[in-house]
């Protein structure tokens, strides 16, 4: 994933990447925000508030209202990827590729994941 919502004013410019969340000079990884929504402020017309929970606190990021579409397209990325356990089980393993795909196909055969999930997957662990 990778996407940037725009700046505007003072508003920094809001940058997904792969593994983090960065606005201006700080980095919020994924996987220590355990919620993200967008929230809207009536007051403040021309500002939308992207709302995350980071390692317990919670952090109000004002963004261009105009990128409202990409911000919730963003949002739900996120929310997808945080549903799919297998991935972080897979990056906290000690590098066992053999064992990562038997555990895929493990998960091919009692129906979780799709054929072309496994194959993109393990094309990813063979390096292919």
């Amino acid at each position: 994933m990778y996407y940037e919502i725009d700046s505007i004013y003072e508003l920094p410019t809001l940058i997904f990447d792969d593994e983090r969340l960065t606005v201006k000079d700080k980095e919020y990884d994924y996987d220590k925000i355990t919620e993200m929504k967008i929230t809207h402020n009536n007051f403040l017309a021309m500002y939308a508030i992207l709302e995350i929970q980071y390692e317990g606190t919670e952090i109000n990021i004002p963004f261009n209202r105009g990128q409202i579409r990409k911000m919730k397209h963003c949002v739900n990325e996120f929310k997808a990827m945080k549903a799919k356990p297998i991935r972080k089980q897979e990056r906290s393993e000690s590098g066992n590729v053999y064992g990562q795909i038997k555990q895929l196909k493990e998960l091919l055969d009692i129906g979780a994941i799709t054929q072309e999930e496994f194959d993109k997957k393990k094309k990813e662990l063979l390096d292919l």
